[in-house]
């Protein structure tokens, strides 16, 4: 019975010390983090958001410019996008459900605060695949390399000035 606080005390020095948390760094396995590049002269404000073949982009816009919880990235600078689940973005992607697909909506941070209709810049489709062909990278305004990704408005639209 005398042994008892010191296990107690043995497993809570374990479970504290002795165990990683909130370890969020990539491995050559498992991947949680997503970099989000903003290469702009602007401040731009990332929500992600699951859209289901009921929910048009549009619709899944206008719902994502109202969450409260987005973050900002300065110009210039690069933020690290943790997944929501606890577990690693191969995992998320293994359990979304095949028809749903994971979108990363890009706002105008001034025009959003101002409370413009319509702050969407971009909307990426991401994907397991591409995100692995990008090395879990993404940037604002899109690269060359992610031409070929699926993005509203289109890569072209977006590089001439057309959105």
């Amino acid at each position: 019975m005398k042994n008892i606080p010191l296990i107690s005390f043995a497993i809570l020095f374990c479970v504290v010390f002795a165990f990683p948390s909130c370890n969020y760094e990539n491995s050559d396995k498992w991947h949680y983090l997503i970099t989000i590049h903003n290469n702009s002269d602007k401040a731009i404000i990332y929500q992600d958001f699951c859209i289901s073949p009921e929910i048009s982009f549009a619709k899944a816009q206008n719902i994502a410019a109202n969450y409260s919880n987005r973050n900002e990235i300065a110009p210039g600078k690069a933020i690290d996008f943790v997944s929501n689940v606890p577990d690693h973005w191969e995992a998320f992607f293994h359990n979304l459900p095949k028809t749903d697909t994971l979108v990363l909506f890009i706002f105008d941070a001034d025009s959003n605060k101002a409370n413009i209709e319509e702050p969407c810049i971009v909307g990426y489709k991401l994907t397991l695949d591409f995100l692995r062909q990008m090395n879990w990278h993404i940037y604002y305004p899109p690269t060359p390399e992610m031409r070929d990704m699926e993005m509203t408005p289109s890569y072209e639209e977006i590089i001439n000035g057309n959105n």
